[in-house]
């Protein structure tokens, strides 16, 4: 059901490696769920990994909610470990939805 899928999909956004990430931060977009939305930004917000934090700002802007874009902005503008071709990539994803740093 719905519920177990939304608590394994949080489960592994909180503590999947950097192989699996992606799979559930792409899950996630299916289900515009609170729980879910706070575990990506605590990754996003505690991570210098772009194979992490790209996919997480992926699926936060798929979501297409100005509140939760106006948070993303401030959390990735907060995390200085989001740098090098990371940061290329979610300036491309920003300006596609247009969003700027």
């Amino acid at each position: 059901d719905s519920s177990n899928a939304k608590s394994i999909i949080k489960y592994n956004i909180d503590s999947a490696n950097v192989e699996t990430l992606e799979y559930f931060v792409d899950k996630a977009k299916h289900f515009k769920d609170i729980e879910i939305i706070n575990s990506m930004f605590l990754r996003l917000e505690q991570t210098d990994n772009g194979h992490i934090f790209v996919p997480i700002v992926e699926t936060i802007l798929s979501y297409g909610d100005t509140v939760l874009n106006k948070r993303l902005l401030e959390s990735i503008r907060a995390n200085k470990g989001i740098k090098g071709w990371g940061l290329e990539k979610v300036t491309q994803l920003l300006d596609k939805n247009g969003l700027k740093l």
